[in-house]
């Protein structure tokens, strides 16, 4: 039974983590401070991010002290003290800026020649190639150390996770659960483009043609000239050489970076945790420095991906990329599924959506959220360029503890009981690496059987050849890792490890449903449906004797009236994170009836829990409020930073409900109030006020009482207790985002010339903020009763 004291009120870890980042000088007491006001707004997680100098240039940071350094450290650790005492969580992030193991440079710095990251070129010299070291220059980034190569681990744990250690050990293990790691890489293959006669290049450290040699059994050295300038149309034997050199890195980079950082932590009372860059760009992976993903993400306790720049969005592209950390997750019998959030998003991201793309990663069973950012220097020179920035310098801000409650609870909710998943996909990750065409047919086939599978709402996991060589069968199920499957779908012609078709022969004799996409159909849904609806996503945990909780998230802008039947027969009901209560459905014998609101999700029990009966419905539109007045409030001026937001004292005026800008202008970011009188002859038959459409957010006072906070739909506000007979007073204060001031071409212009270089980021977040303009109340404004 779930505990309802621990759904509303949900541990410290399971609320979102801010990615905290650090440019300005750590002054003790702004960081306590900060922290404060994290914690006031329901924020009860913090990753603090360094930022210093020498990260890179265009970050224009002046953080003091030091990184690593003595006093750094001191400083972080008033930040870690005050989070204990405020009872928040805390990762550590082992990285000055990012990617992960190159302690800002001071890795690189301890042994320049031997841990410089290095490739195989192309040349005209009898071998056909040469080695070559990667540029370094300080003055524009850290210089990024080859992760491949003996020592750098061990001296990158040295330079942060003992330092760390030596000063705020102590709260390893109860304040401090994880540490994080931010796309660690090693250096990486690059395809050849024969049609353009570009040659490709290949990772390197030293001595890697004795350790090929020594896993694979022939010699590399003569293949090389080929792997730089060809790539296979087919699964050749040219193509099965790419595959086994991306092997041996994927190996060596588990071995000497991934594994003993895990060990490190598992040695301190530590969870290792992150994530790695470019999950979602398949056709990619033999150009990404993380190898094998499924298999590095299982070499973390709290495997991760990010979700940083509309690699998900909404009518635009559901990826199923998500599900590959939360897939070794499962096979690690791990309960938290990391996912970083909305970094380059833009500004203009609207609670609506950031609550789509929550919902939609929490359905691929990533439960556990580090948002980016909140800046720790609120100046403009450090705000230009790094949005979305969360924090008081956001005008939505004050509306954000709903938004924590939320995902808080929810994290709460998908970390109960243990992932139900009967469907292992296989994850073609070999033909990926030979890249071209065997790279596309395996994504497209790949994609084609997750569209067919989550069509049908049959929930799976991605397995990969490690897995299923390792795997055994335990009554009729595949036994992999710590979890189990039904079935096995193998997705077309495969590039299969050595053994792996054996293995799969053997499976099918011992009774396992061995299928190809074309099966797919005959696989028994996680939750049925009268009629499958592809527009409905599903996943399932095992809440224990015999209950079950069903999370569904209705990913179309349209209505979906859902009739579900499931194999469990208790009580149903159904919960709502924002109240933090449960609410009985109406069932019988394990099958109900539920219409989901466009863009809705719902999380089903099905067993004993204590519920609160819903309100009343109400639905009947009583009346209609017009006759408005709207007085901007406040506004935020984007070229000032925080010091920009001013409060205006402009007059009431008559207005029009719908979009503000004709009459505030495209630019204008902040509050607005609208209100409105009217009369009410029969207060006793209103329940409800609706206030349609908003653009985004808004607080409500009726007759100077507070109806409360809405920063998405619906915007339903209980109004019994305030509404009375005769003249009413209605107050909405509605707050957009800081996209509108922040798009104009001349905050552009402005900031290109006062704070060069721009951020390799800016106009990825420019173009997304120019989707969001339209602000205000748009209603119509209702009151519904029976």
């Amino acid at each position: 039974m779930l505990n309802q004291k621990q759904f509303r009120n949900p541990p410290a870890k399971c609320h979102p983590g801010y990615f905290w980042s650090m440019g300005a000088p750590l002054d003790a007491e702004k960081l306590k401070a900060q922290l404060q006001d994290m914690y006031a707004h329901g924020a009860k997680s913090v990753c603090l991010h360094a930022m210093p100098p020498e990260f890179r240039v265009d970050c224009k940071s002046d953080m003091t002290p030091p990184y690593l350094t003595p006093a750094y450290h001191k400083a972080v650790q008033v930040a870690v003290e005050e989070c204990a005492r405020l009872g928040m969580n805390y990762y550590l992030y082992d990285e000055g800026g990012w990617p992960s193991g190159s302690a800002c440079g001071q890795v690189w710095k301890t042994n320049p020649n031997k841990f410089n990251r290095r490739h195989l070129v192309a040349d005209d010299s009898p071998a056909g190639y040469h080695v070559q070291k990667e540029p370094v220059n300080p003055d524009l980034h850290a210089p990024y150390p080859n992760l491949l190569e003996p020592g750098v681990t061990e001296t990158f744990l040295k330079l942060t996770h003992e330092a760390c250690k030596k000063h705020y050990g102590k709260y390893f293990g109860s304040t401090v659960r994880i540490a994080f790691t931010d796309e660690p890489s090693f250096p990486a293959n690059q395809l050849p483009v024969p049609w353009n006669g570009s040659k490709g290049v290949l990772g390197w450290c030293d001595g890697l043609d004795k350790e090929f040699l020594r896993r694979k059994g022939y010699d590399i050295r003569p293949w090389i000239p080929k792997l730089l300038s060809s790539v296979s149309p087919n699964i050749d034997k040219l193509a099965e050489v790419r595959i086994d050199y991306c092997d041996v890195l994927s190996q060596l980079y588990v071995e000497r970076f991934l594994a003993p950082l895990q060990e490190w932590c598992h040695k301190n009372k530590l969870l290792s945790g992150g994530h790695f860059g470019g999950e979602d760009e398949w056709f990619y992976m033999a150009s990404a420095g993380y190898g094998h993903i499924l298999r590095s993400l299982r070499t973390l306790d709290v495997p991760g991906v990010d979700m940083i720049w509309r690699q998900l969005f909404p009518h635009r592209r559901l990826h199923p990329f998500p599900k590959l950390a939360s897939s070794a997750a499962h096979q690690n019998g791990g309960s938290q599924v990391l996912g970083e959030l909305y970094a380059i998003y833009g500004a203009g991201i609207t609670p609506d959506v950031m609550k789509y793309l929550l919902d939609y990663m929490l359905v691929c069973g990533v439960n556990t959220f580090i948002v980016s950012h909140i800046c720790f220097d609120d100046r403009e020179k450090n705000q230009s360029g790094g949005r979305p920035h969360f924090g008081p310098p956001d005008i939505l801000w004050k509306y954000f503890g709903n938004w924590h409650t939320y995902i808080g609870r929810m994290s709460w909710l998908m970390q109960q009981g243990r992932p139900v998943v009967d469907t292992a996909l296989y994850f073609d990750q070999r033909s990926m690496w030979i890249g071209g065409r065997p790279a596309e047919y395996a994504i497209l086939r790949c994609l084609d059987a997750v569209s067919r599978l989550t069509g049908r709402q049959c929930d799976f996991d991605f397995i990969d050849d490690d897995m299923i060589l390792a795997a055994k069968v335990k009554g009729g199920r595949l036994l992999v890792g710590k979890t189990t499957y039904k079935n096995l779908v193998i997705p077309g012609e495969c590039a299969f490890a050595e053994g792996v078709q054996e293995q799969l022969d053997a499976l099918r004799k011992a009774g396992v449903n061995v299928t190809t996409e074309d099966g797919i159909d005959d696989i028994a849904p996680t939750i049925q449906l009268k009629c499958a609806d592809s527009r409905l996503r599903v996943t399932k945990r095992d809440l224990g004797n015999g209950e079950a909780g069903y999370f569904v998230f209705n990913t179309a802008d349209r209505p979906v009236i859902a009739h579900f039947t499931v194999e469990e027969t208790g009580p149903v009901a159904v919960a709502d994170a924002e109240e933090g209560v449960f609410h009985p459905v109406t069932a019988k014998n394990g099958s109900w009836t539920w219409a989901f609101a466009p863009w809705e999700s719902r999380y089903f029990v099905v067993g004993e829990v204590e519920t609160v009966p819903f309100p009343a419905k109400t639905t009947t539109v009583k009346q209609e409020i017009k006759n408005w007045k709207m007085q901007p409030l406040l506004r935020y001026c984007a070229t000032e930073g925080n010091e920009g937001l001013h409060t205006l004292k402009a007059k009431p005026k008559t207005a029009t409900l719908g979009d503000w800008r004709p009459v505030l202008g495209d630019d204008f970011s902040g509050d607005v109030l609208y209100t409105a009188t009217f009369r009410c002859d029969d207060p006793k038959s209103i329940a409800l006020l609706n206030l349609g459409k908003v653009n985004y957010a808004c607080e409500v006072r009726l007759n100077g009482k507070p109806l409360g906070q809405r920063i998405w739909t619906p915007y339903l506000f209980d109004v019994k207790g305030a509404l009375v007979k005769g003249v009413n007073k209605l107050e909405v204060v509605v707050t957009n985002t800081l996209g509108n001031s922040l798009s104009p071409d001349e905050v552009d212009e402005l900031w290109a010339k006062k704070y060069p270089p721009r951020s390799p980021y800016e106009q990825h977040q420019r173009l997304f903020e120019k989707d969001t303009l339209e602000s205000g109340l748009f209603g119509p404004v209702l009151l519904l009763g029976k």
